[in-house]
């Protein structure tokens, strides 16, 4: 049973709340603890704290980490809709853990055999690497939600990765062990939820699939008004299951499909694009296809048990 750590930015879009979710509900991952990181990482710490009690999982720790990119030359931003519907005033059981995330991926990297997944920008671990050197050689694996390949996948569309594009460099040229999940896969038209799909889950009618139901209406508001703001296609306001995705990797490595390839990670213009070539890189693991279909069954049935 894999030792699993998830750092996310749970909250903004819906599918890191699908995603915890998911992790709280697999038996073949020993959870370790959740860390937060970018923008407001306190309502981050208590939207993860929610899902986990709904789910039953109080066992598992939540650290907040770091709110603001490593060199400050970009912003972190939230966009307002985080943790409607979902986070009470007058809950006063969803407090992070004392200490900070940096400092919990560090003790836990020490003790080996950790497996890290990303699934927000690489601020917390790429401080963690900064801070103590030594973890680099003692994480076991690190599994992102990040990168995008040409000509399937317009960069702009990497934000986990450009979020904080100077972190991003450090963690993937850092010699750990990494799979990229790009979104060049996580955008593929099978991998998200159908009206179908959202009827069933909204039916179920349990205390976590009505909180899912709940944020994933918010996240979809919120979602056509930031496409009409950036001109894009009503096609992409859907829910996409990105973090679920990344997130299956290290439930049922056969649900995608990754090979090994050789990865040029590159600054210009102040983003950061992975490239990939057969001669020149870094060897990472990348997913490039999935069963989408025996993927969102397990998902479903996971979230709605």
């Amino acid at each position: 049973m894999p030792k699993v750590l998830i750092d996310t930015d749970i909250g903004s879009d819906v599918d890191g709340a699908l995603a915890l979710a998911l992790a709280a509900r697999s038996p073949e991952l020993e959870i370790v603890g959740v860390t937060t990181v970018f923008g407001d990482v306190n309502l981050r710490a208590r939207i993860a704290r929610k899902i986990l009690n709904i789910t039953l999982r109080k066992d598992i720790p939540v650290f907040r980490g770091m709110s603001e990119p490593l060199l400050r030359q970009k912003k972190s931003l939230m966009f307002g809709h985080e943790g409607l519907g979902l986070i009470k005033p007058t809950e006063s059981d969803l407090e992070a853990n004392e200490g900070h995330a940096v400092d919990f991926i560090i003790s836990e990297a020490m003790k080996q055999d950790l497996n890290v997944i990303t699934l927000g920008c690489l601020t917390n671990l790429a401080m963690a690497i900064i801070w103590k050197p030594e973890i680099i050689g003692k994480i076991k694996s690190l599994v992102t939600m990040g990168g995008a390949f040409y000509p399937a996948a317009d960069p702009e569309y990497d934000w986990n990765i450009n979020c904080d594009p100077e972190a991003a460099l450090v963690v993937l040229k850092s010699g750990i062990p990494v799979t990229l999940v790009p979104i060049n896969v996580t955008m593929m038209p099978e991998n998200k939820f159908t009206e179908e799909d959202l009827k069933y889950i909204q039916d179920t009618g349990t205390p976590l699939t009505e909180a899912l139901s709940q944020q994933i209406r918010v996240w979809l508001e919120k979602k056509a008004e930031l496409n009409r703001m950036l001109i894009r296609p009503r096609e992409d306001i859907c829910v996409w299951l990105h973090d679920p995705l990344t997130l299956m990797t290290l439930i049922d490595e056969k649900m995608v499909k990754i090979q090994t390839t050789r990865v040029k990670v590159e600054m210009a213009n102040g983003a950061l694009r992975t490239v990939a070539d057969l001669k020149e890189g870094i060897l990472m693991n990348v997913a490039y296809d999935a069963d989408f279909k025996a993927f969102k069954k397990r998902l479903i049935s996971r979230l709605t048990a």
